[in-house]
């Protein structure tokens, strides 16, 4: 249990601009609250926005499940102060669910005038329930192994990985180490217009099987096999497409038209057919 305790002196100021908290480290887990103006809600009263953002600094699907309390005690003239509470019960964040938003209604100039331009902002967060990735040992590709007999080379990064495994999944890394190509002879290759994080996630696919395919990893995913012709890990990624509820019809029919994806564009001229079937019903 913890409280993110955030004093602002300048309410008034700080809701035109908008301002984001300091960071607190709590439960493994990064916090932070924001405050902004919202709309206005009637001739009397608007809204301020505050959030409470929830965040996993490292790489994979994470959760936090949280009952959150949040206090508003505003200072007033002559030392008294007013305050709002708010329970928020039982309060998930996840990779696709990082904040969570509180309307709170004040009157029109209130924050105004200075004798109530100072606030203190109190989020009350029990931690319920949690869940990280397990933390990968980057030793396995970022140092010498007995696997690795090549070294990749992102910019000033470096992964020490086995040519004849790459090889095998892949005819591109095939062709770079076994065939015509000026790198097969060398114990270092350069990987240009790649992203190294990305490409780590691809080989704890590939090499340990420690990454599972989300939305959250499944574009990179799929860009990467795409153009290393990996066709075991763009076939999974397909599948996942198909069966996820995370995208839309668009970006599911972007994505197949994209990575020539033969099923999940059927399965999207399905739902097309389907919806349109549904429509000309209910015209009728």
């Amino acid at each position: 249990e913890f409280v993110l305790r955030w004093k602002i002196d300048n309410m008034g100021e700080v809701l035109g601009r908008g301002k984001v908290s300091k960071q607190v480290n709590e439960g493994g887990f990064a916090w932070t609250a924001s405050i902004q103006r919202g709309k206005k809600i009637d001739r009397l009263f608007s809204e301020k926005i505050v959030t409470l953002m929830c965040d996993y600094e490292r790489r994979g699907e994470w959760s936090c499940e949280a009952e959150i309390e949040f206090t508003e005690d505003v200072e007033c003239e002559h030392n008294s102060k007013f305050g709002m509470h708010y329970n928020q019960g039982l309060v998930t964040f996840d990779n696709d669910n990082r904040a969570m938003e509180i309307k709170v209604p004040y009157p029109h100039g209130f924050f105004n005038s200075a004798e109530h331009s100072k606030a203190t902002l109190l989020f009350s967060t029990a931690i319920k329930n949690s869940k990280i990735p397990p933390i990968i040992d980057l030793t396995k590709f970022c140092s010498p192994n007995e696997m690795g007999n090549v070294t990749l080379v992102f910019g000033d990064k470096k992964l020490q990985v086995s040519k004849e495994y790459l090889a095998i999944h892949s005819p591109v890394f095939a062709a770079m180490f076994y065939g015509d190509f000026a790198e097969k002879d060398g114990k270092e290759v350069e990987i240009k217009d790649v992203d190294y994080e990305e490409f780590i996630d691809l080989l704890q696919f590939i090499f340990l099987r420690s990454l599972v395919i989300s939305d959250r990893y499944v574009p990179s995913l799929l860009m990467l096999a795409d153009r290393f012709q990996m066709e075991c890990v763009v076939n999974e990624s397909e599948d996942h497409l198909i069966h996820t509820t995370g995208f839309d019809f668009t970006a599911k029919l972007f994505l197949a038209d994209q990575y020539r994806l033969p099923a999940l564009r059927d399965q999207c001229c399905k739902n097309l057919t389907s919806l349109t079937k549904k429509s000309l019903k209910k015209l009728k």
